[in-house]
Parts: C-alpha cells; structure tokens; sequence
C-alpha cells in the first residue's frame, strides 16, 4: 500500500524535487498535475472502450465495413496518443520511449487503413436498387440503410441514387483541396472558436468554387437522365448528407451536415457541393477536434432521393431514444414535410406504440401545430402558418 502510494505521489511531483515557496504556486501546479492525470484515466478508458468495441464487431453475427474498422482504429490511436503524452507531462519525460513506438505502430496500421482507399471511376454514381448493408463503404451506413429497407425488407422508399465516396475523393484530389485545407488549418488555434470560424466559411467556399471532374459530372447527369425518363422533367429531389461514419455506435455527426429539400434537376451539381462542403460547418469541425477524426477519414456521399410532398410527415424511433429499457416505438410528427419536426420548430404530436403482446398503441399527444414546410411550386421550402 506505502508503495502504490509513493508512485502516485511520484506522478504529481515529478522525478525531480523542487521547492515551491510561494503557497499559490503550489496550489497551482498540484491543479495542473491532478488535471493531467485525471486525462491520463479518462483516455485509457477510451482506449479500452474502442479495443471493447473492435471485439463486439468481431463477435457480432452483423456485416460491418471499412469506414467501421477506421473509427475504432482511430479511437484507439487517439486515446494511446493522449496517454502517453499526459504519462510523459506526469513523469519528467520518463516515457519518451513510449512515443517512438507509438508513431511506428500508427505508421504501419495507416498502410493498412489505407489500402482499400484507391478510388475506382466506375463507382462514382448508384443507383440505390443497387444499395445494400454490406456497401456502407461506398455509400455511407444512412443512405446503405435505406438501401436495405428498400431492397432487403420490401418497405416503401423513395426511388433515388446516390454519389459516391469514391465520387468525394476524386473531387478532391482533382482540385487538390486537401492540400490548401490543411494549410488553412494550420494556422488556426484549436481553442480558437472565431479563428475556426473564419476557417469554416473559406473552406467551404473553396468546396463550392471548385469545378467537378468531368467523369462524376457525366455520371450524375446520366442518373439525372434517367430519372426524368421515368418520373418527367419536373422530378425533384431530397438531397441528403451519408458520410462514412456519420452514424457509427461512439460517434454520430447528425444535424452537423445539410440536407436540402426540394431541388431541380438543374440544381444537383451546385446542391452536391454544398452538401460536400458541409463537412467544414463549425459544429463538424468541433466534433471532430474533440472526437480525434482525420479530415482525410470522414468521406461524404450523397443521397438524392425523389421529393415526396408530404401531407405529414415525421421521425420514427425503434426504441426510446433515452430510456434503454423501453423497447417501444415512439413517432413524432406534424402536418407538412418532417423538418418542422427535425429542427423543432413545432410542437409535434407523440405516438408511442407498444410491441408487447402485439403492437398497439399506448399512447399518444396531440398538440396545436401553428406552423408547417411545404415544397414551393419552383424550388425549395416554405414555411407557412397554419389556422
């Protein structure tokens, strides 16, 4: 027990003695210690809880991509990083050993990581008949989902297609935003929320700016073609963010990306840039400085999926969404299309439907909705009031 003590005694004061005169010094330097520790801890249980998440991955009966295995990577990377950095602020420097191993690991597991990375052009655009669980990869775990509903389940989904990860890397590699995104970036303090800013609307301008490459752009209009053969020239579309781990079981991006409604044909390349550029919002940015994500491993696809004008609309949870042990189904929703629900700005009614012993509804609150979205006749949303 002395010994366990005198270790920790030996993490707040160093390997070297000194002699603090000055009461508030003392003070101050044991807070710093004790905040350093406390990350010490709180980043090895991180660390533990990725290794926990890569072994339910490889139990689980369930199919799981690459954009998986590179979240848990990363988590794992991130948190052994900290700790050792905040062991070697604790300790004097004693571990700098530790770091070299660190970077030579974390070189080899890159290579790996990034062997299946090499775009191929011929799966820039699909259509999502084509769309199933196992090419989350490609497609991104929402718009893979909805691929599954459509193709595996039987349920009702709107016709549509999707662009590609692959599509997103060569945009940015043929425009080399990367390199000038990283450099923007490199001037910004981390804890500089107006510097980041700042950093967000340029970056996101140079997204937009940037030309497409002419093969993505074919492709897209080749899809475009199509859709008009079947539904017309006025066809419109959702056009929804499905970036690769934007809804992995640690990390969840929702909310952060843009999803605009009701647009033209005409409008879909200039739409695609602007969902791709939303990957640069300040709220995404944020999250991933704090979560630890790589630019380079957070990928947009983008769904475009036929508008429906809805009469109603709403969110549907399989369980609640902050209760584990309630298994039941909770349904909010409201007149008009379901963003009035997403962004809250109604006070939608509630159905909770009970699965047990067969589904029934158990409850349900209606209230006064003053307001709803519908399409306009040309292009986008509108909100009007209701009687």
């Amino acid at each position: 027990m002395m010994q366990i003590f005198k270790t920790i005694k030996s993490f707040f004061t160093g390997t070297q003695e000194k002699t603090i005169e000055n009461p508030g010094e003392l003070r101050q330097d044991f807070k710093v210690r004790y905040h350093t520790f406390k990350l010490l801890l709180t980043s090895n249980n991180r660390a533990l809880e990725g290794f926990a998440q890569i072994e339910k991955l490889l139990s689980d009966a369930q199919p799981f991509g690459m954009s998986a295995v590179k979240a848990c990577c990363m988590a794992v990377l991130v948190n052994v990083y900290k700790m050792i950095s905040n062991l070697n602020l604790l300790s004097g420097g004693k571990y700098t050993a530790l770091m070299d191993q660190y970077t030579r690991i974390e070189k080899q597991i890159t290579i790996i990581l990034n062997q299946t990375d090499k775009p191929t052009d011929d799966c820039l655009v699909i259509n999502l008949s084509d769309i199933d669980m196992t090419m989350s990869d490609c497609v991104g775990q929402k718009i893979a989902n909805l691929g599954e509903l459509k193709n595996n389940l039987g349920l009702i989904v709107p016709e549509g297609f999707v662009i590609t990860s692959n599509a997103g890397r060569l945009f940015f590699d043929e425009n080399k935003l990367y390199t000038e995104i990283n450099r923007k970036f490199k001037s910004i303090q981390p804890e500089n929320t107006e510097q980041i800013y700042l950093c967000s609307l340029q970056v996101q301008q140079l997204i937009i700016n940037a030309p497409l490459p002419l093969e993505l752009e074919t492709q897209i209009k080749n899809a475009l073609a199509k859709f008009k053969e079947r539904f017309g020239d006025n066809v419109k579309f959702a056009i929804r963010s499905s970036a690769l781990g934007e809804d992995d079981v640690d990390a969840s991006f929702a909310g952060q990306y843009k999803t605009l409604l009701n647009i033209s044909a005409d409008s879909i390349l200039q739409a695609y840039k602007e969902i791709v550029a939303s990957l640069y919002s300040l709220t995404a940015i944020n999250y991933r400085l704090n979560k630890g994500f790589r630019d380079e491993d957070i990928q947009m696809c983008v769904g475009c999926l036929a508008m429906v004008d809805a009469v109603s609309g709403g969110v549907v949870y399989t369980c609640h969404p902050f209760k584990s042990h309630d298994n039941s189904i909770h349904i909010q929703s409201a007149w008009g299309l379901p963003k009035s629900v997403v962004d809250g700005t109604v006070n939608s009614d509630l159905y909770v439907i009970s699965r047990q012993p067969d589904l029934y509804m158990s409850h349900k609150e209606i209230h006064d909705k003053n307001k709803k979205f519908i399409c306009n006749a040309d292009e986008g949303v509108c909100r009007m009031d209701m009687p």
